[in-house]
């Protein structure tokens, strides 16, 4: 496979994110050998060694690392200072630097909603990052703003610091009588708010796009414009696709690829990486934590087979092991609900990729080449690290091979320094609320 490009969008969690679908069809309409990626990030300071040691470009930040990844940067651009949070971060030259879109992802949902600005009475659900983007937009657009919080602390601070009104977040029924914008930077879809004060001329912007929220259910029954939260994301997409290519964003196709899902009415969770990244241990706590049965393609074609794994390659060569191995993956997948442990060369086989993607989100665990090496024991049991140099060929097969992780996956784990349990969890927590049983 020719060099991928790789981009990101990480957070905790990250599953739900329809960055991916946007993006990668953006970079299908414009024929780039690029793909975007869902990580899995426990805190910022990951960042740097993550976006070297898999090679990632650029990367979307969303909760909760908005403002947490600032120390992590080298640099910063002027939204972003003023806001005090980023959700845009290149890699250049071994320079983090981060940018905020969000603002410009606030005014344009607005403005290509017809939505008049300027002299309004506008109210902030929200004290966090993208919250803070709101804010921000707003009164760069002449708006008379006033921010409500579960916390009327942070409402308070935040006012304090852009210079606006706060009000505490059970008194906001007496505001929004008078409100002519609502944006909901709250990441719930349950009802927050009283609604009784919302009117036709009120309009609802709100950022939580995963259902239909109450308070966007709410807005329609009042006759109020409603903004779908996919328009924000839409348009701080495009101002981050801009950073990352240096291409004009392809709206239509971006806009078009947020109504549809790449994990939809999937049933099953495969995972996919590089021998000793710990996709055979991980699967059995998953499948456990699942409630559903376990299957490692490796032991499906010895048992099959009567033969290890060295022994087959030895006998059969790789080619007549991948057959074996394609036949394996098509048995497995068909079996129902499962966790499935994939063999580290299984997604060189385009076909093998269709089987497992037909029922089972796919899980890309990574390590880098110390632990990968670390976890091998020099056993013999790895037919192609049977050579003098180990650390050079795992290398190679990894810089081979990350184009087909990519391209395969659905969400990236680093195991780095992580115990399979814990690999699990993680991935159970991103999952379960997602897939469909």
């Amino acid at each position: 496979m020719d060099e991928v490009k790789l981009f990101a969008v990480a957070g905790d969690p990250v599953l739900h994110s329809k960055s991916p679908d946007m993006f990668n069809a953006a970079f299908q309409v414009q024929e780039m050998s690029a793909r975007y990626l869902r990580l899995a990030l426990d805190h910022p300071r990951e960042m740097r060694r993550l976006m070297t040691e898999i090679g990632i470009s650029g990367l979307n930040v969303t909760a909760p690392f908005k403002e947490d990844a600032l120390p992590v940067l080298n640099e910063i651009d002027d939204a972003a200072r003023l806001v005090g949070a980023v959700n845009t971060i290149t890699f250049n030259n071994g320079r983090l630097a981060g940018y905020n879109t969000d603002v410009e992802g606030v005014t344009r949902a607005l403005f290509a909603n017809n939505v008049p600005v300027y002299s309004s009475k506008s109210i902030v659900l929200g004290a966090g990052g993208a919250a803070k983007a709101a804010v921000r937009a707003l009164l760069s657009e002449g708006s008379d703003v006033t921010i409500c919080n579960r916390t009327s602390q942070k409402a308070r601070d935040l006012a304090h610091l852009f210079g606006c009104s706060w009000a505490p977040l059970e008194a906001i029924g007496d505001k929004l009588s008078a409100c002519d914008i609502l944006v909901s930077c709250l990441s719930t879809a349950d009802a927050v708010v009283p609604t009784d004060g919302l009117s036709k001329k009120t309009a609802v912007l709100d950022a939580f796009y995963g259902e239909e929220s109450a308070l966007i259910r709410a807005g329609r029954e009042k006759g109020c414009l409603v903004i779908d939260g996919r328009e924000w994301l839409l348009y701080q997409g495009a101002a981050a696709f801009r950073r990352f290519t240096d291409i004009t964003p392809p709206l239509d196709a971006m806009r078009d690829a947020l109504s549809v899902s790449d994990i939809a009415g999937k049933t099953g969770i495969a995972l996919i990486g590089f021998m000793g990244t710990g996709k055979t241990v991980t699967g059995r706590h998953l499948a456990h934590l699942f409630d559903v049965e376990f299957f490692d393609t490796d032991h499906e074609i010895e048992t099959r087979h009567g033969s290890s794994i060295s022994r087959i390659f030895a006998d059969n060569g790789e080619a007549g092991f991948r057959a074996m191995e394609t036949a394996a993956i098509e048995i497995v997948t068909s079996m129902g609900p499962s966790v499935i442990s994939c063999g580290g060369g299984a997604v060189l086989n385009k076909d093998n990729v269709k089987l497992i993607r037909k029922n089972h989100m796919v899980v890309w665990l990574w390590a880098n080449t110390e632990a990968i090496l670390d976890r091998v024991d020099n056993d013999g049991t790895r037919p192609l690290l049977n050579v003098d140099d180990r650390r050079a060929a795992t290398e190679r097969m990894l810089i081979d091979r990350k184009p087909y992780y990519a391209t395969a996956c659905d969400l990236l784990i680093d195991t780095t320094d992580k115990r399979p349990e814990e690999v699990a969890e993680r991935i159970f927590h991103e999952s379960r609320h997602i897939l469909a049983r």
